[in-house]
């Protein structure tokens, strides 16, 4: 175990805060693995501190191994705490530091501090009061800063704790040393709030975000490797960004100016003063600033509606394929980003464009979810199926891309209803399909053919004519492939019997996995009572008998 005990200068009470965060992120790592916030949050600490490592029981303060059991405590309960007054509580709480033998019984400093979180969170003006005798102290590099911070970031205060929070977020010490945190909490601030009494407090805290602008630019900077020997190497920009204090300042000026908006509905632009905080971001120099402009380019559709031309002059551009912020505008976009017809049309160009540097650059998780923004805005723009949608994608993209945009128009066309999916079936889906068979823009590989079977199933409304596509097919390898699964949670057994009995004789001249045919008997035996054309029948029978389906 990594023991962070009490420090004596910045840099270490900063150590100990990422400690801190580091347990909190793994354990939620641990309970929910496919969250992506919280593996990111977990990486960049650990990026930072390599040799952290993860406690057994990061979620507890006691556990046992084995015959030996270990505890961390301190004689500072949350009940302790709340009974003293922070005036009189904070000189101790200060210079608490555990001798060698209360180290050696449990007794640790770390408590401490995530019991004076715990203190307030439970009683909100406990915890500000604590604040206001750090500020008489003049105890402004004090760990307990970092655990306030914490404190007010996950709980709501009413309207006079938040006054009193933005009093002590005003003061430029603060600014100086918690610069991340104090941002932070601002953010966090205005992502909470409630309408209407944000009024009461929204211009303060644009005003103290005006004044920390500098110390945010001025936090040190992660490590970022761009390229190695030449080669290009994707970087995490939103993921380093939210980690810093520039990124957590251009956030709270997101939710501020969601805020506003929501106060000024017939406003058709942001106001000089949002503007203004919004060009000093878009202006600003070196890796700081492009924090900040993934976190706004993170909100391009957002910025589009409330503020269009301001977007299209200072967003848009970001995502060209020869900005400097390229990398950084998509990674915020695809990570956080959302998509609405009319942004479609604004960034169609620079998709497009973007394809050859998002195949050279980006890992295989931001590809996918690349082709996944591409493929939906294509859907509401593509005219037909020559369209430069298709054509420059097909000239640009190798082949784990070409195999994304299968699975991409797959995912897509199990979102739409019977009449949408008639709709792209019509204007353009039959016609790319007729094309690929023929070689045009480009021959089929394996992957592409084996997702391209899994459309069938999920084109209900045009099953027969998407059925005789398919099996024109070349018979493909199926690795990997929920397509009976979702036949059997389909109506198409009552809907078209004929097609998609002959369908899944196709699918068993294909190369197979067995378990790709497990739990299907019961599709075979209701098509088989059915009235079939006896080739068929006779097909399907024999897929029951060669994939041991008895």
């Amino acid at each position: 175990m990594t023991t962070i005990q009490h420090d004596s200068t910045p840099q270490q009470r900063r150590r100990g805060s990422d400690y801190h965060r580091f347990q909190w992120f793994h354990w939620l790592h641990m309970a929910a693995p496919d969250c992506e916030i919280a593996k990111a949050a977990l990486d960049a600490v650990w990026e930072k501190n390599p040799d952290f490592k993860p406690r057994e029981y990061p979620d507890l303060n006691i556990w046992f191994s084995g015959t030996k059991g270990y505890r961390v405590t301190s004689q500072w309960t949350v009940e302790a705490l709340l009974q003293m007054p922070a005036d009189t509580a904070v000189q101790e709480l200060l210079a608490y530091s555990p001798n060698e033998r209360q180290l050696a019984d449990g007794e640790h400093r770390e408590a401490m501090l995530q019991n004076v979180n715990a203190a307030a969170k439970t009683d909100h003006p406990w915890g500000l009061d604590l604040a206001d005798s750090l500020v008489q102290s003049r105890a402004w590099e004090s760990d307990l800063w970092l655990y306030l911070f914490m404190a007010w970031g996950e709980t709501e205060l009413d309207l006079n704790g938040k006054q009193r929070l933005l009093s002590h977020l005003s003061s430029s010490e603060l600014h100086r040393r918690h610069p991340r945190e104090v941002a932070s909490v601002l953010s966090k601030l205005a992502q909470s709030a409630k309408d209407p009494e944000a009024i009461e407090w929204l211009d303060a805290a644009n005003q103290i975000a005006i004044a920390l602008r500098p110390y945010a630019a001025g936090e040190a900077l992660p490590d970022i490797v761009s390229s190695v020997g030449g080669v290009p190497q994707y970087v995490s920009w939103l993921q380093k960004a939210i980690n810093h204090a520039s990124g957590q300042l251009a956030l709270f000026w997101v939710h501020s100016a969601r805020l506003w908006k929501r106060q000024n509905l017939n406003s058709q632009s942001l106001n000089s003063e949002y503007r203004s905080a919004l060009d000093t971001i878009i202006m600003e120099d070196g890796v700081s600033g492009q924090f900040g402009r993934t976190v706004l380019a993170s909100q391009l559709n957002f910025f589009l509606a409330v503020d269009e031309i301001w977007a299209i002059d200072n967003l848009l551009p970001l995502f060209d394929v020869a900005h400097d912020d390229f990398q950084c505008a998509w990674d915020g976009v695809l990570t956080w980003g959302s998509l609405s017809p009319s942004t479609a049309e604004r960034i169609r160009e620079s998709a497009i464009n973007a394809v050859p540097r998002i195949v050279q650059e980006f890992d295989h998780h931001m590809l996918a979810r690349f082709v996944g923004f591409y493929v939906t805005a294509m859907g509401w723009l593509i005219q037909h199926a020559n369209d430069e949608w298709i054509t420059r994608f097909f000239t640009q993209a190798d082949a784990t891309a070409k195999e994304q945009f299968a699975l991409q128009v797959g995912r897509s066309l199990r979102s739409l209803d019977e009449n949408a999916q008639a709709e792209w079936w019509n204007v353009w889906l039959k016609d790319y399909w007729h094309n690929r068979l023929q070689g045009v823009p480009g021959p089929l590989d394996n992957e592409e053919n084996a997702q391209m079977l899994g459309w069938v199933v999920n084109l209900p409304g045009v099953f027969p004519e998407a059925v005789g596509m398919a099996t024109k097919m070349p018979k493909a390898a199926i690795s990997r492939s929920l397509i009976l699964r979702r036949i059997g949670e389909s109506e198409l057994i009552e809907r078209h019997p004929t097609e998609l009995a002959r369908f899944l004789v196709h699918l068993g001249q294909c190369d197979t996995d067995p378990l790709f045919w497990m739990g299907t008997r019961n599709v075979f035996d209701s098509l088989l009572e059915m009235d079939l054309p006896t080739e068929i029948a006779t097909g399907l029978r024999e897929i029951a008998v060669t994939r041991h389906l008895g």
